[in-house]
């Protein structure tokens, strides 16, 4: 799986949010506010260029005392919504 092109994160004070850059940024639908555990696989994602759930479950682990069972239904999940609301493909 891949981000689309034309979004990015930004963060202002401890709020992120996920926003289209460009001519997409017209379309305030293109707004998402994230939590921190988000933004840490956002910015994992992104790094990756092309990843994996198993990516994303990995660095979950690493950066949160979580099982494996829990951040594969945590990243099954966000994975669900990012498909949904078109973030990734």
């Amino acid at each position: 799986m891949k981000i689309r092109d034309g979004l990015v994160l930004r963060t202002v004070g401890s709020d992120h949010v996920i926003v289209a850059e460009g001519l997409d940024a017209l379309d305030l639908r293109c707004m998402v506010q994230v939590n921190d555990a988000v933004a840490l696989l956002w910015n994992k994602a992104k790094e990756t260029g092309e990843f994996t759930a198993e990516d994303l479950v990995k660095a979950l682990c690493e950066a949160y005392d979580v099982s494996v069972d829990q951040a594969t239904h945590d990243v099954d999940e966000l994975m669900e919504q990012w498909k949904k609301i078109g973030i990734i493909g």
